[in-house]
C-alpha cells in the first residue's frame, strides 16, 4: 500500500494527484456541476436570511413568510384576494408579479373604496 505525502502537521498534504480521476474528469467536463448556470438571488448569498416580515391590517397582525415568492403567491398563501389588497415593500408599492425575498419588510393593506 502506498503512502500519502505528509505535511509538517503529519496530515496528508493536498496533492492534485490524489484527486479521484473519475471525479476530476466529471468536474472538468461539466463545470455546471460546481458552478450554477444562473446567478443566485441575494437572499441565497448569506448562510442564513431571516424570513420576510409581513404586516397585515384588518385584523392587525404580523406574520413571517419564507421567500422567494411573487406578490400574488404571497397573497394567495395568506388567503387574500389579489385585486382587493395593496402590497408595499419597504416604501414602494409593488405589483402582483414582483418577487419578494427573505428579509424584505412587507405591508399589506386592503383597498378601500366608497362614496356617497
Amino acid at each position: 500500500m502506498g503512502s500519502f505525502p505528509r505535511s509538517a502537521t503529519g496530515l496528508p498534504s493536498p496533492d492534485n494527484s490524489l484527486v479521484n480521476p473519475v471525479t476530476s474528469s466529471l468536474l472538468s467536463a461539466r463545470p455546471s456541476l460546481i458552478t450554477p448556470s444562473t446567478p443566485l438571488a441575494p437572499c441565497y448569498m448569506e448562510a442564513y436570511d431571516p424570513p420576510m416580515h409581513v404586516q397585515l391590517s384588518h385584523p392587525t397582525r404580523t406574520v413571517e413568510v419564507k421567500g422567494p415568492k411573487k406578490v400574488k403567491e404571497l397573497l394567495r398563501e395568506l388567503n387574500l384576494v389579489v385585486e382587493a389588497h395593496l402590497v408595499i415593500k419597504g416604501d414602494d408599492l409593488v405589483t402582483e408579479d414582483e418577487m419578494l425575498y427573505d428579509g424584505d419588510q412587507i405591508e399589506i393593506r386592503p383597498v378601500i373604496s366608497g362614496g356617497s
